[in-house]
């Protein structure tokens, strides 16, 4: 999948009211524990983040790059869905 289809698919789940974090991890087609991997947290973090009606930015800038997104298309995702 092209990067534009993993941003569009985001931004589709983000609007449909999936966190962000949970949208980004299942458009790349990681489970939480190779999210978690990938990015440097725990399971657990990755858990309560998806939970969490809050985003952690320090956490969410991990995981963005991480995935190879610049935080700034994160943002305007988030901003579109607000």
């Amino acid at each position: 999948m092209s990067s534009k289809s993993v941003l569009e698919n985001i931004q589709n789940l983000v609007g449909h009211g999936v966190h962000i974090v949970q949208a980004m991890r299942q458009s790349l087609g990681y489970s939480i524990e190779e999210l978690a991997v990938v990015c440097g947290l725990t399971s657990d973090e990755i858990t309560l983040l998806e939970n969490s009606d809050q985003v952690e930015p320090k956490k969410l800038a991990r995981i963005t790059t991480a995935a190879g997104f610049q935080p700034e298309t994160i943002d305007k995702i988030l901003v579109k869905a607000s």
